[in-house]
């Protein structure tokens, strides 16, 4: 009760601050901006205060909301000039659908009927007219349009997982007033409606969920809606829409990992009507390979839906098909993109039932004419060659690490003269490691999951502790044995490196770098740096010894920035990760300052740098251990060196100062 009284001043006090910082970014809005707002933290936690009062008084504060777009619109109409009062509008109905987007999430306490139908027709008429209300001609307003009818998709996609049935009228209703005319403008607003509807997700965790997605589906058939010109685009608009709708499912394995607690006469009629789905896309793309890019994904998806025992009958089916596509260049990301999730499918559903050597089989299979396209140049893309290594890290999360690592990625990085297969593999190699620490700790992770520069910090800190305690990144996906293989060819990808470019040094190059090494040679400077980038984490097999702090210090001084900013970032990871390599690195650089010619003083100065640099790391480290955030047995030995680096960081740090 005592909650009840306290909620009306803590919406009011939300509402008046949200009204404040509304105001503002109506008020900043220009048509010079083209839709960019700045970042605003204290406007995103009002938002979070909103969507947090919404789970107690959702409908007064929609009414209020509503309220205030409809004076706030009414004033930015007394502005003058079409251009300025459109985007105003715009503004408007960007913060508006934010702020509405808060009161429609699972926790909300729920809308009337009215505003429910409120916020639907809405986000539907952006979807429907966007083009009509903010005309091409505005070119200045295009962006902020487009920010406008995603906020809609947003709302339509958070009110589909109560009110689907009412969505899938509406959606039907729409479409089938527009399929019949033989019209541009009613074409291209099917198209608008059906982006709209791609932030679904079909909801399928209860009975009530399922039953409404079943009929979804099987009334948005896209063969079931032909329309008299050009019938093929609106089919393929409403492929694309359910494959966006189901994406999500796919990968959570639904409904199948929660058929236990739905009734199974609804369950048979989803699994019959994806299976039928499937069916007749497959047969229509037989018929017609211009359907392909449309209908492949959307058949995947069903496919990786269906029950285990025909998912196992067509699996191998849908992945030979894929291989065939990838003749088509205009199809190898998509198809990529499919034999991904198929490979995923078929080891998460199929895996653990099968035998490791049946699994093999069928991946050498799955992958084979991927690397036969890789190797062939056909693969040229960033986005092609970032799902090969996708792939193989999906193969290494899902318990196959062995082939991951033994038969995709050493292969990879073995691929003498093609870089671009090399840079692959070093990265999916990378991507693995980056999990371990994760792994070792019992946890789930994926190396394909996005990292921003803190969290690859902190997993970067962890992989040097594991190094520190003796072991390998490999040892947490339970592959040591793989670990001589992948040091010897990393070992060989280094030494042609060093060979090719090693010698490239900023004070003896007088033309760009990239003028001096051959063409068919420079793709291999990024996969120097890549390379180095596995160091310590993987020690290369002829760095094991003194050798490596006799090469690594000269790549400090190198002509290229990545690779020398690299070779530091190794010394620093080195002096963490390999305690007992910490005074012979020192001892390189050391080496390599007293090596450089007299008449090149500032490679010497750059050299002194790098040897401060590297003794006030160890300072640093020293710090670190004595605070307990750095673990790491000590001898009396070690303390000393560390003493008397302390002494050469003050003669070194003067000796600079002073030249």
């Amino acid at each position: 009760m005592v909650s009840h009284m306290f909620l009306p001043p803590v919406a009011d006090t939300l509402l008046l601050q949200f009204k404040t910082l509304a105001k503002a970014r109506v008020d900043a809005a220009t048509p010079l901006d083209r839709g960019d707002s700045p970042y605003d933290p204290v406007y995103e936690k009002v938002l979070n205060g909103l969507n947090l009062v919404a789970q107690h008084a959702a409908m007064p504060l929609l009414d209020a909301l509503l309220a205030w777009r409809k004076d706030t619109e009414s004033q930015a109409q007394r502005l003058g000039g079409e251009l300025v009062v459109l985007r105003k509008k715009l503004a408007v109905e960007a913060v508006f659908l934010e702020a509405s987007h808060q009161l429609v999430g699972p926790g909300s306490s729920g809308l009337s009927g009215r505003q429910a139908e409120a916020l639907e027709r809405l986000a539907f008429d952006w979807a429907l007219n966007a083009e009509t209300y903010v005309e091409p001609r505005f070119s200045d307003l295009i962006k902020a349009r487009e920010k406008v009818t995603c906020l809609g998709a947003d709302i339509t996609g958070a009110m589909a997982k109560t009110r689907l049935p009412v969505i899938t009228a509406r959606f039907l209703k729409e479409l089938e007033a527009r399929i019949r005319l033989d019209a541009n403008a009613a074409r291209q607003e099917i198209l608008q409606m059906c982006e709209g509807m791609k932030r679904i997700t079909l909801p399928v965790s209860t009975n009530a969920d399922l039953r409404a997605s079943t009929d979804f589906l099987r009334q948005a058939h896209p063969l079931k809606h032909v329309a008299p010109v050009r019938k093929s685009q609106v089919q393929h608009a409403l492929c694309e829409v359910l494959a966006a709708m189901l994406a999500d499912n796919v990968k959570a394995d639904l409904p199948r990992s929660v058929a236990s607690s739905l009734d199974p006469a609804l369950l048979k009629a989803w699994f019959h009507t994806i299976t039928t789905m499937r069916t007749e896309l497959a047969n229509w793309t037989a018929r017609q390979s211009k359907h392909a890019a449309v209908a492949y994904p959307l058949i995947t998806y069903l496919i990786c839906m269906e029950e285990n025992n025909t998912f196992s009958q067509y699996v191998d089916t849908l992945v030979d098909n894929l291989h065939r596509q990838l003749k088509d260049k205009l199809l190898r990301t998509l198809v990529l993109t499919c034999l991904h999730q198929a490979m995923t499918s078929y080891l998460a559903r199929l895996g653990p039932r099968l035998t490791q050597d049946k699994v093999h089989r069928w991946l050498a299979k799955a992958n084979k004419p991927i690397l036969l396209n890789l190797r062939k140049g056909n693969l040229g893309f960033p986005e092609q060659q970032d799902l090969v290594r996708q792939i193989c890290v999906t193969i290494a999360d899902h318990g196959a690490a062995d082939f991951a690592v033994g038969s995709l990625i050493i292969e990879l990085i073995s691929s003498d003269g093609n870089w671009e297969a090399i840079m692959i593999g070093l990265k999916a190699l990378l991507s693995i490691f980056m999990t371990a620490p994760a792994r070792a700790a019992g946890k789930q992770a994926s190396g394909n999951e996005a990292h921003g520069d803190s969290s690859d910090t902190v997993t970067e800190a962890q992989l040097l502790e594991m190094i520190r305690n003796g072991s390998h990144p490999l040892d947490a996906y339970g592959i040591p044995s793989e670990v001589t293989k992948v040091s010897l060819v990393l070992a060989k990808v280094l030494q042609q490196c060093q060979v090719f470019f090693g010698s490239y040094r900023a004070v003896n190059t007088n033309k760009p770098l990239l003028e001096l090494i051959p063409k068919e040679r420079v793709a291999g400077l990024p996969v120097f740096t890549q390379a180095l980038r596995l160091v310590p984490f993987t020690m290369p097999e002829h760095w094991s010894g003194p050798r490596l702090c006799e090469d690594l210090p000269g790549l400090t001084l190198h002509a290229d920035a990545g690779i020398r900013a690299q070779a530091v970032a190794v010394m620093k990871r080195i002096l963490r990760g390999v305690p007992r390599m910490r005074n012979a690195m020192l001892l390189g650089v050391a080496g390599l300052a007293a090596r450089i010619p007299d008449d090149t003083p500032e490679a010497i100065k750059d050299a002194l740098r790098r040897l401060v640099e590297l003794m006030e790391e160890w300072q640093l480290i020293l710090t670190e251990k004595s605070r307990g955030t750095f673990h790491e047995p000590v001898s009396s030995a070690a303390a000393k060196s560390v003493l008397r680096c302390c002494d050469a960081v003050l003669c070194l740090q003067s000796f600079l100062g002073q030249t």
